[in-house]
C-alpha cells in the first residue's frame, strides 16, 4: 500500500488547527470572563458566578503548575543522583566531613522524590482540594533541596581547597616551588 503523504500532511495540519483552535477558544473565554467580571458591578449575582468560574480556572492552572513543578523536581533529583554516582563511585571512600553533608543531601533527595511522585498520583478531587498544600510542599522541598545541595557543594569545595593546599605543600617540600602537579590548576592567590 503506497504511503499517502498528502493525507498525512492534511491530518497533521487539522490536528494543529484543532489544537490552536482549542487554545484560542480557551484564551478568548478567559478574557471574556475577566471582562465580564470587571463590568458586572450592576449585577452582583453575575459577578459572583463569574468570579467563581475564574477562581476555578486559576485553581486548575495551579494543579497543572504543581504537576510540572513535581516533574522538574524528579528530573533534578535524577540528575543530581547521576552526577553524585559518577563523582563518588565508591561510597566507602567519602571523607568523614563530607559524609554528613552527603547524608543531608541524600535525605533531601529522597524527600523531594517521594513528594514529587505523590503529587500527580492523587485523584482528581483530592488533587483539587490539596492544590494549595501541594504548592506549598513543593516550594518547601525545593528550598530544602537547594539548601542541601548548597551545603554539600560548600563542604566539598572547602575540602577540595584543603586537599589542594596539602598537595601544594607536599610538592613544595619536594623542592618544586614553581611546578604544579598535573591536572591541578594554579590558584589565583
Amino acid at each position: 500500500m503506497p504511503l499517502n503523504i498528502s493525507a498525512i500532511f492534511r491530518r497533521v495540519m487539522r490536528s494543529r488547527r484543532s489544537e490552536n483552535f482549542r487554545r484560542d477558544t480557551r484564551d478568548v473565554t478567559l478574557l471574556a470572563l475577566e471582562c465580564l467580571q470587571q463590568s458586572a458591578y450592576p449585577c452582583p449575582p453575575l459577578k459572583g458566578a463569574v468570579s467563581g468560574l475564574l477562581f476555578l480556572v486559576q485553581h486548575l492552572k495551579k494543579l497543572k503548575a504543581n504537576r510540572e513543578q513535581a516533574q522538574l523536581i524528579v528530573h533534578r533529583v535524577e540528575s543530581i543522583t547521576k552526577i553524585l554516582a559518577l563523582a563518588i563511585p565508591d561510597s566507602t571512600a567519602v571523607p568523614a566531613h563530607l559524609e554528613s553533608a552527603l547524608v543531608a543531601l541524600d535525605k533531601a533527595l529522597q524527600d523531594a522524590c517521594k513528594l514529587a511522585q505523590s503529587v500527580p498520583k492523587a485523584t482528581g478531587v483530592r488533587r483539587l482540594l490539596r492544590a494549595k498544600k501541594h504548592e506549598e510542599q513543593l516550594a518547601s522541598i525545593q528550598r530544602q533541596l537547594d539548601s542541601a545541595q548548597s551545603d554539600f557543594t560548600t563542604v566539598g569545595v572547602a575540602w577540595m581547597s584543603v586537599e589542594l593546599g596539602h598537595l601544594r605543600l607536599h610538592h613544595d617540600k619536594e623542592g618544586s616551588t614553581t611546578a604544579q602537579p598535573p591536572c591541578v590548576p594554579a590558584a589565583p592567590f
